[in-house]
């Protein structure tokens, strides 16, 4: 019998009429559910009145071979039957998989970014520290003219910045 994840499934044995005080056991794997144990540790699945085993929300670990048997009330087995449950995963389980998978890795990724950007302006922050703690240098500022081309203006700012030196007589102060 295959089933999609998460559905509902009954497994009937279908066999001799079952008695009242008759044992019907399941078995699969660690799983055994009698007259006592009527329940399966995570609940999901249920031994009926007439030795029909329900479960509820099937998952992929419950895959396997499941053996029913019958015994009367003086602990003669009647019947034995066995059952292959195969499950797949439901297309929706699987997309949610997927899209968790999807998101883990972008919130990945923009960790891994963040912390890059991060490196990078520490990196930058201490060598620029490192460069202001050297010797001050002093910046120099002078005046400069161009006139792209015109040797007219040119040749007027040569002559303004010529400076005329004359000597001086302190003597001629005196008179």
């Amino acid at each position: 019998m295959t089933v999609s994840s998460g559905d509902t499934v009954l497994l009937d044995p279908d066999l001799v009429p079952v008695e009242k005080h008759w044992d019907i056991r399941w078995t699969h794997c660690h799983l055994v559910l009698n007259k006592d144990k009527k329940t399966c540790h995570h609940r999901r699945c249920e031994l009926l009145t007439n030795g029909t085993l329900r479960f509820e929300q099937v998952q992929p670990q419950d895959a396997g071979n499941y053996t029913v048997e019958v015994f009367d009330k003086e602990g003669i087995r009647q019947a034995k039957r066995y059952f292959l449950l195969q499950v797949e995963e439901s297309s929706s389980s699987i997309s949610s998989n997927n899209s968790v998978v999807r998101s883990v890795v972008t919130c990945f990724v923009l960790l891994l970014f963040l912390l890059l950007i991060l490196i990078i302006f520490i990196v930058r922050r201490r060598s620029q520290s490192t460069t202001s703690r050297g010797q001050m240098e002093d910046n120099v500022y002078m005046a400069m003219h161009s006139h792209h081309g015109n040797t007219e203006k040119q040749e007027e700012y040569k002559k303004e910045d010529d400076l005329v030196y004359v000597p001086f007589d302190p003597a001629a102060l005196n008179m």
